[in-house]
């Protein structure tokens, strides 16, 4: 049965590899995007509005699913099912905020430049600093 210690390694690596996956994200982005930018404008402000109500909905799971199973990991640290929904919960919110980069990956393949992906891979990655799995004791 995995220690709360373990448990922190494993969502910390699977935390350092969505951070990885939204750099290659935008690199990946650059290397195949269009040379010719388009008239993205619209564009632009349908995938802002999609990444806001996907950080909107990040943070309202945060508060319920995280928390709860936060506190029944507190509970009964040693229960595998706790640990799981803790962990599966972590992951999915961190699911969330690459999905927020990925809408800047979209943007770029579309033909948007990367003054107007910038903005999405950057509110992506510090919404995944910001759910850097750590427990209270």
């Amino acid at each position: 049965m995995p220690t709360l210690e373990t448990l922190l390694q494993k969502a910390r690596l699977i935390h350092t590899s969505f951070l990885g996956n939204v750099v290659l994200l935008a690199v990946l982005g650059e290397m195949v995007g269009p040379a010719q930018p388009r008239d993205v404008n619209v564009l632009a402000t349908a995938l802002l509005v999609l990444a806001f109500s996907d950080l909107a909905l990040l943070m309202f799971l945060r508060r319920r699913l995280l928390a709860s199973a936060a506190e029944r990991l507190r509970s009964s640290v040693a229960d595998p099912a706790a640990q799981g929904a803790w962990l599966s919960s972590t992951v999915l919110l961190l699911a969330l905020g690459e999905a927020v980069a990925l809408l800047g990956f979209v943007l770029r393949i579309l033909g948007g430049t990367l003054f107007h992906a910038v903005p999405l891979y950057a509110a992506g990655f510090l919404a995944l600093l910001m759910l850097t799995p750590r427990l209270e004791r």
